[in-house]
């Protein structure tokens, strides 16, 4: 009776022992999914800083073109205004020569 006893016990264990692994099972997966969740939510957080400096860096990439446009057009009427001042002394020296020539 004793064994049987503990042959009854032992087959109420079992319920109780599926039981603790079945909660120990859910800790884990609790666990899991909390570990999901905080890396998630870190890596939403480096999206979002990744996402800013991007942001950040076109909008430099922008002023550096506009600037980079004024530039050119600054070098495109100096470029003009070197050329103009060449012809100009040329046909001033030109005209230096010839009035040298009839004196």
């Amino acid at each position: 009776s004793g064994s049987g006893g503990s042959g009854g016990s032992g087959v109420f264990a079992t319920p109780d022992t599926s039981t603790e692994n079945l909660a120990e099972q859910l800790r884990h997966w609790r666990s899991v999914a909390l570990v999901a969740r905080a890396e998630t939510v870190c890596e939403r957080a480096k999206s979002r800083a990744l996402t800013a400096e991007l942001a950040r860096a076109r909008c430099d990439l922008d002023m550096a073109e506009k600037e980079l446009g004024l530039l050119r057009k600054k070098l495109s009427m100096l470029e003009s205004a070197l050329a103009a001042s060449r012809s100009s002394l040329a046909g001033s020296s030109a005209a230096t020569t010839v009035t040298r020539e009839f004196r």
